[in-house]
């Protein structure tokens, strides 16, 4: 895959599911830009542009040791966050009549109702673009004319998740709620979304210490 990249754009996708010893090789293929197949004794050398993505937060497996640090500040050299489908509910209806158009030639030409695309953007979809490209996908097929109405826009209501464990600030160090907080910048709303608790829970322990 490196050599087909040559001259172009390599793209990895859950850069984060990369085992430790690939992670090595990785690495040692963006510092030499070189590569051998396996079993070959002679190298090549490859120039391609790298984009990876993944769903998980690189820096606290980093912190973890779960992923290597010196390939991941090599990664991060330009970071995209790309947000959860749920706060661009905006994009929605645009990702929807994309996935329609590309899926035309399996389930025929199809359009939203006003009311579908209403039943689209009121969804948190927590299976961000692959659930909503599921759902278009079975309302298209199973629906008899050329507009999708509201009724045949089939979404599954997550199951109520047992509520988590109580989690007591007071059990972290000091030091660690300080660094969380300045690693967000100041950002309460931040460190408290990363540690699981609602922000006034951490603001009022930030009061108590200090």
């Amino acid at each position: 895959m490196f050599e087909r990249a040559d001259r172009g754009t390599l793209f990895l996708d859950e850069i984060g599911e990369l085992p430790a010893c690939h992670q090595a090789a990785l690495l040692r293929v963006l510092d030499d830009g070189r590569v051998s197949r396996i079993g070959s004794e002679r190298e090549e050398a490859v120039d391609f542009r790298l984009v990876t993505a993944t769903n998980r937060d690189l820096r606290r497996m980093v912190e973890q040791g779960s992923f290597r640090g010196d390939l991941y500040h090599r990664l991060a050299a330009l970071k995209v966050a790309m947000p959860p489908l749920r706060d661009r509910r905006e994009d929605v209806a645009l990702l929807a009549r994309h996935f329609l158009a590309a899926m035309a030639d399996d389930v025929g030409v199809k359009e939203l109702s006003e009311g579908a695309i209403g039943a689209l953007e009121a969804h948190t979809w927590p299976g961000n673009a692959r659930e909503l490209r599921n759902v278009l996908y079975r309302a298209a097929a199973l629906s008899p004319g050329r507009v999708i109405t509201e009724a045949e826009i089939e979404i599954e209501t997550p199951r109520r998740l047992a509520a988590p464990a109580k989690f007591c600030l007071e059990e972290l160090p000091e030091a660690r709620v300080r660094e969380l907080v300045a690693r967000h910048r100041g950002n309460v709303a931040g460190a408290a979304r990363e540690l699981g608790v609602p922000r006034s829970t951490l603001r009022d322990h930030l009061k108590r210490v200090g």
